[in-house]
Parts: structure tokens; sequence; C-alpha cells
């Protein structure tokens, strides 16, 4: 098992939310689906792309409004430092600087935390909401066809 399927694992393990809810395992995997539809666009950093999919909502508890599980996710990996000793420090930062701010509605001019964001966003479809271009950071994610395609992802 590689590094990124044992954290992967690990948060699942630590996720206390409805595994099939809305903020689930099943969202990660989608996002990660749409995050592999943007890297090869926005050149982001593919293995911390992955990672925030796989944790950035590890440290939710319900599918409601629950804006502290950004900053809790980052804490979590924070303390699990070791777990990402093949990240670089840059790609660590990127990574819990990704996962601390995806739930403040901002927009980021990094390709990599851009990215992440937009492969969460483009997931909307799951809370009943077609995923509007003014909300993502790059041009890949704001592509009406990608749009598209990840929210009949989301629905299905």
């Amino acid at each position: 098992m590689n590094d990124i399927s044992r954290i992967k694992n690990l948060a699942i393990d630590r996720y206390h939310g409805d595994r099939l809810g809305d903020n689930g395992p099943a969202h990660w995997d989608r996002a990660w689906e749409n995050a592999k539809m943007l890297i090869p666009i926005t050149k982001a950093n593919a293995t911390v792309v992955q990672l925030f999919c796989y944790l950035h909502d590890c440290c939710a508890v319900h599918d409601g409004h629950e804006p502290e599980h950004g900053p809790a996710a980052a804490f979590f990996i924070k303390q699990n430092k070791k777990l990402f000793s093949f990240l670089s420090a840059v790609e660590f930062k990127l990574l819990v600087d990704a996962c601390a701010g995806h739930t403040f509605h901002q927009l980021s001019q990094s390709a990599t935390i851009g990215t992440c964001w937009d492969a969460d966003r483009l997931d909307l479809g799951r809370l009943g909401i077609y995923p509007q271009h003014a909300f993502f950071s790059t041009q890949a994610a704001k592509n009406p066809a990608v749009i598209e395609r990840a929210y009949q992802n989301s629905i299905t």
C-alpha cells in the first residue's frame, strides 16, 4: 500500500460523519476525479491535490454548515506530519493551507490550492447546487463542459 492509500484509509478512519453522506468518502473520490480533469491544464501539484481530496473533509462531523472542519483538517495534518515525510516543506504547506482555507468561499492565485478548491466545488451537485464559474479559481474549472461533466457525476 502506498503512502496516499494509507493516508486515505487514515482519513476514513478519522471521519466521524455519515460515511454515505454529502461530505464522506464518495465525495472525496469525486473530488479526485474532478481534479484529474483539471491538473493537466492547471499544472497543479498532483500529489498535494490528491491528498487534499482525501483529507479536506476528514474532520467534518455532519453534512450541514460546518466551516471549522477545514481548519480542523489542517490541524489534523499538522498533528500527523510524519505521515507526510514524502512531501517537501512547500508541498506540506500547500496541503495545510488548502485544507484550512477550503471552507471560506475564497479564491486562490495558487494553481495547486485553486485546483484543490475547484475540484471540491465542482462536486456541489451532491448538495443540489449547480456549480457557478464565478466561484472557481482556475480557468480549467470555469469550462462549461468541465462543470457539466462534474455536475452530472455528482448527482448520479
